[in-house]
């Protein structure tokens, strides 16, 4: 007869497993957004001269933006739709990513 052990972890230490991996996740998601923000910046500071105040306006304006879309359409992430509204106007984020990779 084979003895039937169950394997995991208690409830008590599954809870504290979520947190932390929530934790290190939040942690994560805050250094990349600050990376993403910190290249399109210096990309409009580079390439277009913005200066300080106008990089500034932009970004709040961006998350804004992002705050309203979140708060009209009740979604967790507006990623799809300022990509579905980027198509409507013949920008497929997409598309032009994998162009740009493979040229």
């Amino acid at each position: 007869m084979k003895a039937r052990f169950k394997v995991g972890l208690s409830n008590i230490a599954q809870t504290a497993f979520d947190d932390e991996v929530n934790r290190q996740l939040e942690e994560r998601s805050k250094d990349w957004y600050n990376n993403i923000d910190a290249l399109i910046l210096f990309t409009l500071h580079d390439e277009f001269g913005f200066g300080k105040e106008r990089l500034k306006r932009f970004l709040y304006a961006m998350v804004n933006n992002n705050e309203k879309l979140i708060s009209h359409y009740q979604i967790k992430d507006s990623e799809f739709v300022c990509k579905t509204k980027l198509k409507e106007i013949g920008i497929d984020v997409e598309k032009l990513n994998q162009e740009i990779t493979t040229r």
